[in-house]
């Protein structure tokens, strides 16, 4: 395959997850797909974190789309965004020797599987424009956390109320004006993004959550 075939497909690839999936994805100057944290939201956590929280989703019936890396077995859970005002701290659990949780630093990249990414592939693949609230996600993150013996992190408790996480639901994601205030209870979907990709590495000041 050519460079100029590799390209081709990083861009297929990119405008099927924004048009099929409302991913916002974009690639950067070496062929990597990523979406932006604050367009969609994330939670990654460590393996062993990851397998019982996805076999939580799974016994509630939940679906959102979660990406592994290969090479260090960490998965992404993507979420609907969690809102522009929300200050929570990055770190969701304490430090524990096998159980870690962290939330996407608003701006920074979220990878996406791509035909020029031997690192990152879907664990879940989505389906549609569904992405799970954020807070239902942080829920049951938190709650599986302390079940495997980890401490959640002080000030990364889900917001309250929060009746559509406490009842597990999968919230849709209705159609407003990009930049729409968001919260827990209130879904936004926000506007398409067009542009070229970031011209190089993501800014150094902030960490790359593209593990």
């Amino acid at each position: 395959m050519t460079l100029s075939d590799v390209v081709a497909d990083a861009c297929e690839h990119a405008v099927r997850y924004r048009l099929d999936h409302d991913l916002h994805a974009r690639v950067d100057a070496h062929n990597l797909i990523s979406a932006e944290a604050g367009l969609i939201d994330a939670i990654q956590m460590s393996e062993t974190l990851a397998d019982h929280v996805h076999a939580e989703l799974t016994r509630r019936q939940l679906h959102t789309p979660a990406v592994r890396n290969v090479h260090t077995g960490a998965v992404t859970f993507l979420t609907a965004p969690a809102g522009p005002g929300d200050g929570r701290p990055i770190a969701i659990l304490d430090a524990h020797p096998r159980i870690s949780a962290i939330r996407t630093v608003r701006g920074a990249p979220i990878a996406l599987p791509g035909p020029a990414d031997d690192a990152h592939i879907w664990q879940t693949e989505p389906t549609g424009h569904e992405l799970l609230n954020f807070d239902v996600l942080l829920s049951i993150t938190v709650s599986t956390g302390i079940r495997l013996g980890a401490l959640p992190r002080t000030g990364s408790a889900p917001r309250s109320p929060t009746s559509n996480a406490l009842a597990g639901t999968q919230v849709p994601r209705s159609i407003q004006p990009a930049g729409s205030p968001t919260n827990s209870t209130t879904p936004v979907r926000l506007g398409f993004r067009t542009g070229s990709g970031w011209a190089g590495a993501p800014p150094t000041h902030q960490p790359d959550t593209r593990a």
